[in-house]
């Protein structure tokens, strides 16, 4: 079974375009493993968008994110506690960007890593 199947639609969203934008393989952001530094940066990120845009608790995903729900609370917090400038103008696009996906809006994320994850582009949640 792909991680994609074991998990709902808004949540794959959230977790594919983190990791677009952080430049990993989304399967990464959920493994068990800590992982490299750019791996750990997009699974908050995805933490933060699913708390913060679909209103999900840390309860609900630390098993979907193979963490403690104190590990999610705690990417969330990183995250809020970053909101500034360049990274807080990169973040509201990533949540523009999942809303649209909600929405069923078809779109090519905007990568600023090198990436070798070309699935994102063309994602629709429809």
């Amino acid at each position: 079974m792909s991680w994609r199947s074991s998990l709902g639609t808004p949540i794959v969203a959230a977790i594919t375009l983190a990791a677009a934008h952080a430049g990993v393989d989304p399967a990464d952001v959920i493994h068990p493993s800590r992982g490299a530094r750019r791996v750990v940066a997009a699974r908050q990120i995805a933490a933060y968008l699913c708390v913060v845009e679909l209103e999900l608790s840390a309860n609900q995903l630390a098993p979907l994110f193979r963490r403690h729900r104190s590990n999610i609370d705690r990417a969330v917090r990183s995250i809020e506690d970053r909101r500034e400038g360049r990274f807080d103008e990169e973040l509201d696009r990533l949540k523009d960007e999942l809303n649209a996906l909600r929405r069923g809006a078809i779109f090519t994320p905007h990568t600023p890593h090198k990436t070798r994850f070309p699935a994102a582009s063309g994602l629709s949640l429809a």
